[in-house]
């Protein structure tokens, strides 16, 4: 490391410190580094040392004429003819969506729910967010080898690589493409990193049974924890404000707002594809964590919502979210109560939109609703 002036990030810890610590980052004059840049000294040369290359920058000036010809052959290229054709796959797209900021297309905006061989895991969203010289990029894809596709295509489509990550919440199709980040700064909440430690693994075999024939894009180590943690229960990092949130216990979520802007991202909490989903997740903490969001953004009347599937969301998907597992836990209450019996199709009510009612995640989320009403009126009956 060169003698750089460290610059302090005190809404940070690195893993193994003390909550609340402070990472010092430092530019770089080793190449070797993460933004490291090479420094030559000045130095004299001889007039023979000298003369070679002055002939050599007279024979460009020569030819001067065509090589601006060259080149305006080359701007007048289509961008992916000149950008992402020599990017490895899978492909990905990247869609402006405000003044440095862009949104990472998952599948499921195409209607690709789950990760499968087509789509080769890349199912949930992700956001790129510019500050200053850096990049930041929240989820990274569902595989080192995805994650390197992205890496690769961003630098290409961007003109600057990505120079931050960060782990959401411990969802594999989410942030297992880290592994393909190799020199990016790696980032997420104490919480999500040791619930990556716990979870990744079983969730890691799963996810390699979706992808069938594609299951070689995890490799052989695709398990790449956060080496920078934030703690607590909101805070900042870089460009982004953030908050602690739960789907279960022991299920974190953090959801992130780009500062100054009225944009969102709710990983784990919201859907814009159908209906959310409660798999691994206790009802009454969903509820909770989404009537959070709204209250969150409530002072942004024109908020918009990345949600972890699915397109952008308007201001009040938190609350439409929250309605749906309000309603949904008092119909699975009732049924159990009048004795109905279970696996019967899942109810529809006023207000519930017909691409919710017949989505499968609707029929899942009300097998888990009876389960949760079931348990709780035993464990409420005297023995």
């Amino acid at each position: 490391m060169g003698d750089a002036e460290p610059v302090s990030k005190t809404h940070a810890s690195r893993k193994g410190g003390f909550p609340g610590a402070k990472v010092l980052v430092c530019l770089s004059d080793d190449p070797g580094e993460p933004g490291g840049f090479p420094v030559v000294a000045p130095q004299r040369v001889s007039l023979e040392q000298g003369l070679p290359w002055v002939l050599f920058a007279g024979r460009v000036l020569a030819f001067q004429p065509l090589l601006l010809l060259l080149l305006g052959l080359l701007l007048a290229l289509p961008a992916g003819a000149r950008d992402n054709s020599t990017c490895p796959g899978p492909a990905w797209r990247v869609v402006a969506r405000a003044p440095g900021v862009w949104q990472v297309l998952g599948e499921a905006s195409s209607g690709h729910d789950e990760a499968d061989v087509a789509n080769r895991g890349r199912v949930s969203n992700a956001l790129l967010v510019r500050d200053g010289a850096r990049l930041w990029l929240l989820g990274s894809g569902p595989s080192p080898a995805a994650g390197a596709a992205l890496a690769c295509q961003v630098r290409a489509q961007l003109k600057r690589p990505v120079t931050d990550i960060i782990a959401p919440w411990p969802r594999p199709e989410l942030v297992l493409g880290a592994g393909g980040f190799p020199l990016t700064r790696h980032w997420g909440h104490a919480e999500v990193a040791q619930g990556m430690q716990r979870q990744c693994p079983t969730c890691v075999e799963r996810l390699r049974l979706r992808l069938g024939a594609a299951a070689s894009d995890l490799g052989d180590r695709p398990i790449h924890l956060p080496e920078g943690w934030v703690t607590g229960a909101s805070g900042s990092l870089g460009p982004l404000d953030w908050q602690l949130l739960w789907r279960a216990e022991g299920r974190p979520v953090t959801v992130w707002r780009v500062r100054g802007q009225p944009l969102f991202s709710a990983h784990g909490l919201l859907w814009g594809d159908g209906p959310p989903d409660a798999r691994d997740a206790q009802l009454p903490q969903l509820l909770q964590s989404t009537e959070a969001l709204a209250r969150w953004a409530a002072a942004v009347p024109q908020a918009r919502w990345l949600p972890e599937q699915g397109p952008l969301l308007g201001a009040d998907a938190p609350a439409r979210h929250a309605a749906y597992w309000q309603e949904l836990q008092r119909q699975a209450q009732q049924a159990v109560q009048r004795g109905d019996a279970a696996g019967g199709p899942p109810p529809r009510w006023p207000g519930l939109p017909d691409a919710w009612a017949t989505h499968v995640r609707h029929t899942l989320n009300w097998q888990h609703a009876w389960r949760e009403a079931e348990d709780a009126m035993f464990n409420a009956t005297p023995r």
